[in-house]
Formats: C-alpha cells, sequence, structure tokens
C-alpha cells in the first residue's frame, strides 16, 4: 500500500489525508493529491467522513475500491474485524457495494472444536483410564478409545479451519507466534500418542509380538511413554486454548457474538474446571470400588 492515499479523523479534529510511505511512515499528501475537501458529519450517534476523490485516468464505467476502517474509541488501534472492509464505487452509475471481511466464523468454529476436542472428550478419555474398577471388564477402556477416537476427529476438523487461511493478528500480537508454535508440537505429539496407542504391545508373552513384530516385553516401557505423553499432550493444548482465547479476546474487542464471548470471557475456563472435577470425582469414586461388584457402600 506504499504510496496509497488515505484520510484519518481522529476524535474531535478535523480530517487529516496522508500519503502512505511505510509501515509506520507517513507523510502529509500534498499536491496532486486524489483527496480533497475532507470533512466530518456527525450525530448524536454516528459520525461520518466525507470526502472527494478525483481520478483523471478513470473512465466512465471503470470501478474503484476503497478501503475503510472505524472505531468506536478515538485511540489509533488496530480496527476490529467487523468495523472494516472494502468499498467498491462505480464511477458510471454512483453505485457502491461494500465487502466486509470477517474471521469471526472460523475463527468461532476452530475454537469451539478445539475445547470440545481438547477441554472435553481428550480429558474424558484420558481420565477414564484411572476408572478401572469403577467400569470393568475393559468398559473403561473402550470408553477410553472412543472419546479419544472422536476427540481426534473433531481435532482434525479444528486444523483444518485454519487451512489456507491468513490472520490478521499475526505478527502483531505477542501471543500469537507462541500459540501456533505450541499447537504444531501439540499436533506432533497427539500423532506420536495416537501412534502408540495402535502399536501397544501385548500384554502377555503368550500372545506373541502385536502385529508379528512388537514384542510383548516392551508392554511396561510402552505404558511408561504412553501414560505420560497423554497428559502432557493435554497440558500443552490446555496452553493452546488459553492463548487462543487470549487472541480472540483482544481481537475482537467490540463485538457483541456470544459466541465469542463465551470464548474470551471465562467460558473455557469453565469447561476446564468442570471437565476435571468430573475427572477427579471419578478416579476418586475409583479408589473405592472394588474389583469385581461395584462400589464399597
Amino acid at each position: 500500500m506504499q504510496n496509497a492515499e488515505c484520510a484519518l479523523a481522529l476524535g474531535a479534529g478535523a480530517p487529516t489525508l496522508y500519503r502512505l510511505s511505510g509501515h509506520s511512515v507517513s507523510t502529509p499528501c500534498g499536491s496532486g493529491c486524489s483527496l480533497s475537501a475532507a470533512n466530518v458529519t456527525s450525530t448524536s450517534t454516528s459520525r461520518t467522513l466525507v470526502m472527494r476523490y478525483a481520478d483523471a485516468s478513470a473512465s466512465a464505467g471503470a470501478t474503484k475500491s476503497f478501503i475503510f476502517a472505524s472505531s468506536s474509541g478515538s485511540a489509533l488501534t488496530q480496527h476490529s474485524v467487523s468495523r472494516r472492509g472494502t468499498v467498491s464505487l462505480n464511477f458510471s452509475s454512483g453505485s457502491a457495494v461494500v465487502t466486509t471481511k470477517s474471521t469471526v466464523k472460523r475463527d468461532v468454529v476452530h475454537g469451539v472444536l478445539m475445547l470440545l476436542a481438547w477441554g472435553v472428550f481428550m480429558p474424558l478419555g484420558a481420565g477414564l483410564t484411572r476408572m478401572k474398577r469403577l467400569l470393568p471388564d475393559g468398559k473403561w477402556f473402550i470408553g477410553h478409545t472412543g472419546l479419544v477416537a472422536v476427540g481426534s476427529v473433531i481435532f482434525i476438523v479444528a486444523i483444518a479451519m485454519l487451512e489456507g487461511g491468513e490472520d490478521e493478528v499475526q505478527g502483531t500480537h505477542s501471543l500469537y507466534d507462541g500459540h501456533r508454535g505450541v499447537g504444531v508440537a501439540v499436533i506432533a505429539m497427539w500423532l506420536f500418542q495416537v501412534l502408540l496407542g495402535a502399536f501397544r504391545p501385548n500384554k502377555s508373552i503368550q500372545d506373541g509380538a502385536r502385529f508379528g513384530f512388537i514384542p510383548a516385553n516392551w508392554r511396561d516401557k510402552w505404558f511408561f511413554a504412553h501414560a505420560l505423553m497423554g497428559p502432557l499432550t493435554i497440558g500443552l493444548a490446555t496452553v493452546v486454548m488459553i492463548t487462543g482465547a487470549i487472541i480472540v479476546k483482544d481481537k475482537y474487542t467490540d463485538s457483541d457474538d456470544s459466541e465469542i464471548k463465551f470464548l474470551a470471557n471465562g467460558g473455557v475456563y469453565g469447561v476446564f474446571i468442570g471437565v476435571w472435577a468430573l475427572c477427579a470425582i471419578g478416579a476418586w469414586r475409583d479408589r473405592f470400588a472394588k474389583a469385581e461388584g461395584g462400589l464399597e457402600v
């Protein structure tokens, strides 16, 4: 956007015309400026910036695109995505088409899916491994694998939501790079954990090597690695969700969407507390469960 021209109306002051000369440097738009006669009209509920644009090279039927952004405050901060976009103006008809680019839907769906995967299904699946007496006869294992499988599918969809998309806070938000980096680590650890589960050694030597090449005497080492990687992966995923919630809160400061408010204003933490409390109660009750016959009374 170097050499582009813009009009800035800040607070109650008169608009100022600028020519952009870099990311952080601008100069007054002097002679030869396409913009002129900028002024602001105000009502009790709104302010409108009006200006004149002249382009001698434009044909009668030409269409020109203009970028706009507005803010509810007077501070020089990044505008929320719901308050900026483009206007395509047809010089012949005078008609204008306004387009706003918003990533609210994508970010909300991604955040909710991540919360379901790593805030609900994965922790519950991990928690069932501490309820073997409460859920005997392999019921805990069926629940464990089922919950993890559902959580994994949701996680894959959450990742796919971001494929090919750019985020406007990239390079500007202090947590963005860390959020993305830890997210990549979670993907790698999740893949490793899934492979550990799929290629687990048999319990008994008599059962032979699993798939013909995984010795049963690796079972203890496998159990240690699987039991260690699970909490570590969920812990890092929790960091990803918390930093994501903070980024969403900062990104959509002016948003009234209920989904944004849920993700940004404590909903994530409420889900964490509820799910982990449920797991803790189940593990506590399991201590009083008999190997056969249910709970002691």
